[in-house]
């Protein structure tokens, strides 16, 4: 009879490595998966389980059905640098989830063997080499929230006789590294660069020194630790320490390319605290298993800069970097320009049409270069000001952070009238960072700003490179964050959503921006993603329009269309989903390239505390919406 094993966080690096590790070997195989993870269930191998580790309940069901003999605990929030911005849901997820595991392990299956993964970072600052009865030092939230999961696993395998293992596994990578660690940001630059698609590589410090190994290698030892008769916890690493730097060169090299022409030193990628080398000691996982690591640094490094060439090239190191056209993509429209502005321009039908042009030209000329080192990393920005918008705000944050979602979110609201002290100590457990528009237009000044105004000001001024605009009312089913990997984003820079309606030529917006008709669809403002760095005259110039938005809105309606008449006017492609909307009612639903739908903007009768909240029929975890309302009701009584 094949044993049964349970995987948490199978979708991820360590988690399908040990799927194809036990699936080789005759396993049946079952993996916990979150409801918003982008994976077919009838495609995989394994029997999927949607549960999350924040949610016992779950956990204890999934365990009293499978009853594995096996238990792989990969699930975590495992990026130390977000760890500093999601500090409270990274200790909900990495010692708190833990805790619940083990409770549901005694209770529903107390045969059960456990690995979890621990981590290198538990040490911190302990000098090298690092072995099992080296102090632990921890410098990061991720580590304090992995330190404190490692000991209730400790303590659960001496105070219930569990067979409990912790692997403490120093950094290993593969081509399935996630896009967000500095070795995968590496090797896909080196791929883009090559392919002529990126400038610049930008990095902190290169100093820092860190015992890579290869993933597959350190699946099998934690594979193994299970096998033995007694539960121990091991140091897994190959022993050999290197800098970023050698990886960097390596990397370059691998392509031909001198790594000092494209890469660029920037001080904001430094983390609040960081650690400067680790580098472990794996004699006793080499002598009590035999295990041992098969490949060594630089062939790390070649094979995932080679999968990524392979996957922005389909495989073609090319010698000279070359600019692409922008290419089609299956499930998006690229809309580009037929014509831009006219030269020379039609005659203005009247002298308001001639001052909105000037205004515009005029304001183009000035537009400066994009401000490098001022903006960094990816985030959302959620226009939640005053009651209302911050009750809708509340339920959208909740729902991404549910949704497993670890981006940084702010909060955009115009002075004290719209938020008090009150309402942002209630989202900051969320990570939330609320931002006074007010405030940032002292330094940023603008003519008008209000609630139209304030969603281009808030993508310009948040402190994000990459900037999602979510509106209060749009509710997410699932975590967002995988839009800004799309290839259609990658290639223009900007997502919009379609409306309900096309443009039609009789608009006068048209005439007055002096921009030919092109008939495609109008935008939706309810989600905008957009790479600032890629966009920074377009984004400038749709602030432009609504900050005189008492002369433009005559023309157009409203803030979408001020954002589609910028890219037009300046002759710049963006992205949208083939796919058009799905009206249930009061909602727009909108989907991402391959037609999920992704987003529920609900524009008319918007849910809100102390009204009677009418029912969508369609609209998708509705009963969580009601329940988060309720939830804020009792915290706060919506005053400001």
């Amino acid at each position: 009879m094949s044993k049964r094993a349970l995987i948490t966080g199978i979708t991820g690096q360590d988690g399908s490595y040990m799927a194809d590790l036990l699936l080789s070997k005759g396993y049946e195989v079952h993996g916990l998966v979150r409801r918003n993870s982008r994976i077919d269930r009838d495609a995989v191998p394994y029997v999927v389980h949607y549960g999350d580790m924040s949610d016992g309940g779950c956990l204890y069901r999934i365990l009293e059905a499978v009853v594995p003999d096996e238990i792989y605990n990969f699930a975590a929030q495992s990026h130390v640098g977000l760890s500093f911005e999601t500090a409270e849901y990274t200790m909900d997820i990495n010692s708190t989830g833990v805790s619940r595991l083990l409770a549901a392990i005694h209770s529903e299956c107390p045969k059960t063997r456990l690995y979890h993964a621990s981590t290198s970072e538990l040490f911190g600052k302990s000098p090298p080499p690092q072995n099992e009865n080296t102090p632990f030092n921890p410098q990061s939230p991720y580590a304090c929230s992995k330190l404190s999961a490692h000991h209730q696993v400790v303590g659960a395998r001496g105070a219930y006789g569990l067979f409990a293992c912790c692997g403490i596994a120093f950094n290993h990578e593969s081509p399935r590294r996630g896009d967000n660690f500095v070795t995968q940001k590496i090797a896909k630059a080196v791929a883009r660069i090559k392919a002529g698609i990126q400038d610049k590589l930008l990095l902190g410090s290169m100093a820092a020194r860190r015992d890579w190994g290869w993933a597959p290698d350190y699946v099998e030892a934690m594979w193994m630790m299970l096998q033995t008769e007694k539960p121990d916890d091991y140091i897994i690493a190959t022993g050999q320490a290197h800098t970023v730097q050698e990886f960097v060169e390596l990397a370059f090299q691998t392509v031909n390319l001198d790594w000092h022409q494209f890469v660029t030193a920037d001080a904001t990628e430094h983390r609040p605290l960081d650690v400067w080398s680790l580098r472990g000691d794996a004699s006793k996982i080499q002598k009590a298993l035999g295990w041992k690591p098969t490949v060594d640094f630089p062939e790390i490094v070649r094979r995932m800069v080679l999968d990524a060439v392979e996957n922005t090239t389909g495989g073609k190191v090319m010698s000279v970097p070359v600019k692409p056209t922008i290419p089609s993509f299956k499930g998006a429209l690229i809309v580009t320009s037929t014509a831009t502005a006219r030269t020379p321009p039609p005659p203005p039908l009247n002298e308001e049409h001639a001052q909105y042009r000037k205004m515009a030209d005029d304001f183009i000329s000035s537009i400066g270069p994009y401000p490098e080192g001022k903006f960094k990393g990816r985030g959302i920005v959620i226009p939640a000001g005053g009651s209302g918008y911050f009750a809708l705000g509340w339920i959208v944050s909740n729902m991404l952070r549910r949704l497993g979602c670890t981006l940084p979110i702010q909060f955009w609201y115009l002075g004290n009238r719209e938020m008090n002290a009150k309402m942002k100590e209630l989202v900051q457990p969320l990570g939330v960072v609320c931002v006074d528009g007010e405030v940032v237009r002292k330094e940023h000044p603008v003519k008008l700003l209000n609630g139209w105004e304030l969603k281009p000001f808030s993508m310009l001024w948040s402190t994000f490179e990459e900037v999602m605009l979510i509106d209060a009312d749009n509710i997410p089913l699932v975590d967002p964050e995988f839009l800004f990997d799309t290839d259609p984003y990658k290639a223009t820079g900007a997502i919009f959503w379609p409306d309900r309606g096309r443009f039609k030529p009789t608009v006068s917006a048209w005439e007055a921006f002096n921009v030919a008709y092109q008939d495609e669809p109008e935008q939706d403002s309810g989600q905008i993603v957009i790479n600032k760095k890629k966009c920074w005259r377009e984004l400038n110039l749709a602030m432009h329009f609504n900050e005189n938005s008492v002369f433009y809105y005559k023309h157009n309606i409203g803030d979408k269309d001020i954002c589609h008449l910028s890219w037009r006017r300046l002759g710049t492609p963006y992205s949208m989903p083939a796919r058009g909307i799905q009206e249930i009612p009061f909602t727009m639903c909108q989907h991402d390239f391959q037609g999920r739908r992704i987003f529920q903007h609900r524009g008319y009768e918007k849910l809100g505390m102390g009204i009677e909240n009418k029912r969508s029929a369609g609209f998708e975890r509705e009963d969580e919406c009601f329940e988060l309302l309720k939830m804020l009701s009792q915290r706060w009584d919506g005053q400001i």
